[in-house]
């Protein structure tokens, strides 16, 4: 079974009628490497991998593939690249460039599997085309990007393929009908396509998974089987921009509001309502408190009461004035003490330096908040 775009699996199609022959030495190739500890698709630049999946993806080395498809990549080579890549600790981050028409269904999803278990970051970069299993691959990565508007991304889908021959006569058991379907006719072909459409629902699982959609949005807007040049691929986002392009840059890229991001993520959006009250609440305890201990030094009850009243921050202004009231008071003060003989000879209590506004304590300040509030405790 073939995950794989239209043109190349005719392409394949039409070298396999033409009796071609693998090349031992294609295979030999494979043979020799398989024991390599740097796999050949892969290279490493400084902190970054790169993994090259080329041409059509199988489990073992097909030349028809090699040939007709762009390329051949065996997903037993991935599966190498990656665990090298994640065991390499100067590796920080992986990039997949892929340039792939797809490949087949057996073997895929250990791949996706794989990816998806990675513990370093990842990004997937199109080079001219990541269609069917090659865009499963890349939906599995943090980011998609392709290196130009031209890049075709898409053709979800699973094809069965069936060469019909008129001289060819095949007989099921009377128990088994389904294992030789009729391509031919319609029983048949509802009978292959029960079987493949579990494949599909599988498929589209990965990929929905991978890009954070519901599996709905991937069969309904991601083309039906068909491929998007990139630009309408980000408005449907199945990538997510152009190499060089941010995540904030990306073309047709809007941001999602409150209310689509509470419709679709609902947790995530009561974690960032319940952050933003808590930091809100931080803030204003922040400011209130900045005001009343100002007040408690300066005497000015009143004026760090309207401040709070009127969600005024503690401005180097209302700073300044507040220091200058509590230099004024501390010299009312030395003063008093420096004349406290004279105010006892005058019966006036010994200790009572005029007690006012700037004598009052916290506790004042709060029942003034109270009283101004009409509560009866300051939460």
């Amino acid at each position: 079974m073939w995950l794989i775009s239209l043109e190349v699996m005719e392409a394949m199609r039409v070298g396999m009628i033409s009796g071609i022959k693998g090349s031992p030495e294609f295979e030999a190739r494979y043979i020799d490497e398989a024991g390599n500890d740097s796999p050949r698709i892969l290279t490493k630049a400084g902190d970054t991998a790169e993994i090259f999946i080329t041409g059509v993806m199988t489990q073992a080395p097909n030349f028809m593939a090699f040939l007709f498809g762009g390329g051949n990549t065996t997903y037993s080579e991935i599966l190498a690249a990656i665990a090298s890549a994640e065991q390499d600790p100067q590796v920080r981050k992986i990039d997949y460039r892929i340039e792939s028409g797809g490949g087949q269904f057996d073997g895929l999803f250990q791949v996706l599997d794989a990816i998806k278990a990675g513990t370093k970051p990842t990004r997937a970069i199109i080079q001219n085309v990541a269609a069917s299993a090659a865009y499963a691959v890349a939906a599995q990565a943090d980011r998609i990007e392709a290196v130009n508007r031209a890049a075709r991304i898409g053709s979800v889908g699973v094809r069965a393929s069936f060469e019909v021959d008129e001289n060819e006569v095949v007989v099921a058991s009377t128990k088994a009908p389904r294992k030789a379907p009729d391509p031919t006719t319609d029983a048949g072909k509802a009978m292959i396509r029960e079987e493949i459409d579990p494949m599909h629902d599988l498929f589209v699982e990965y990929i929905a998974a991978g890009r954070g959609v519901d599996p709905e949005k991937v069969n309904t807007q991601f083309g039906q089987g068909a491929t998007f040049l990139a630009d309408e691929a980000v408005k449907r986002g199945m990538i997510d921009g152009l190499v060089g392009q941010n995540a904030n840059q990306s073309k047709g890229v809007q941001a999602m509001d409150k209310n689509e991001l509470k419709d679709k993520h609902y947790n995530t959006y009561q974690a960032i309502l319940l952050e933003g009250i808590e930091k809100g609440q931080s803030q204003e305890r922040d400011r209130v408190g900045a005001h009343l201990v100002a007040a408690q030094g300066s005497g000015l009850i009143d004026v760090a009461i309207d401040a709070v009243l009127k969600g005024e921050p503690m401005t180097e202004t209302l700073r300044m004035q507040h220091t200058m009231a509590a230099v004024n008071k501390q010299q009312l003060d030395s003063r008093i003490n420096e004349n406290q003989e004279e105010i006892d000879k005058a019966g006036k209590p010994k200790g009572d330096k005029g007690q006012g506004a700037g004598d009052q304590t916290a506790e004042e300040v709060v029942g003034k908040l109270e009283a101004r509030f009409g509560i009866s405790e300051v939460a």
